[in-house]
């Protein structure tokens, strides 16, 4: 796990998944310098046997913010639940610099690391145990609802597949939260994808019967830095 913060241009944090981007082939770019692919990397989700890594093991690049930093884009993470190797840990390290284009304009964004390490001593309050948890990104469910079916319901039951495909037991209560156009305003595809890529994308709030650690990244997009919840302090 590592944490960098940012500097440099300004981005938003609707621009999430185009920050997630950027720093995907930032790191891949750097990795393949040293390594081929065929060696596995968690960093595209290939074992050494060259097989997909299942569930979800690899990379996340997640875009955070403070709760009162103005949707500014603030750190942003290199998480991947089963870890990376001595080489690829120092390849991640050695960033420093994201270029491209975010929200139609040039970006240059500055990274200074500042953690390395498990979740806890990185990621901080987004590991901490809750019981409520809610969206600072918003979840992406893979597919449209079925006929008839709420958006509620529909969010509901790829969530709870999600959270048990991962070890979580269901929530006891799973609520959709607004404003809605909050979440619509954040990109659902990738910057190479074509807009009928993008996804439904919805504010959602979840409560556990008990505690539970997190980091909860979960979705479409996931990879890319939507899904990201948030613990609520009881």
């Amino acid at each position: 796990m590592l944490r960098w913060r940012c500097s440099g241009t300004t981005v938003a944090l609707v621009h999430a998944v185009v920050l997630g981007d950027l720093l995907h082939r930032a790191a891949v770019g750097r990795l393949a310098r040293i390594r081929r692919v065929s060696d596995g990397w968690a960093v595209i989700g290939r074992g050494p046997d060259g097989e997909p890594l299942r569930e979800h093991r690899h990379a996340h690049w997640l875009s955070l913010t403070g709760l009162d930093d103005d949707y500014r884009v603030t750190t942003v993470a290199a998480w991947a639940p089963g870890g990376y190797d001595v080489e690829e840990t120092a390849a991640l390290a050695s960033l420093s610099m994201l270029h491209g284009t975010v929200g139609g304009r040039p970006c240059t964004v500055h990274l200074e690391l500042t953690g390395v390490g498990d979740s806890p001593s990185v990621l901080g309050d987004l590991a901490r145990p809750a019981r409520t948890w809610r969206t600072l990104t918003p979840y992406a469910p893979p597919s449209h609802p079925r006929p008839g079916q709420t958006l509620r319901d529909h969010v509901a039951r790829y969530l709870q597949r999600d959270l048990g495909a991962l070890g979580y037991d269901p929530p006891v209560s799973i609520r959709l939260i607004g404003p809605e156009g909050i979440w619509r305003s954040f990109q659902s595809r990738r910057p190479r994808e074509p807009e009928q890529r993008a996804r439904s994308v919805f504010g959602v709030e979840m409560t556990f019967e008990s505690a539970v650690a997190g980091p909860i990244v979960l979705g479409a997009l996931r990879h890319y830095g939507l899904g990201v919840f948030w613990p609520r302090k009881e």
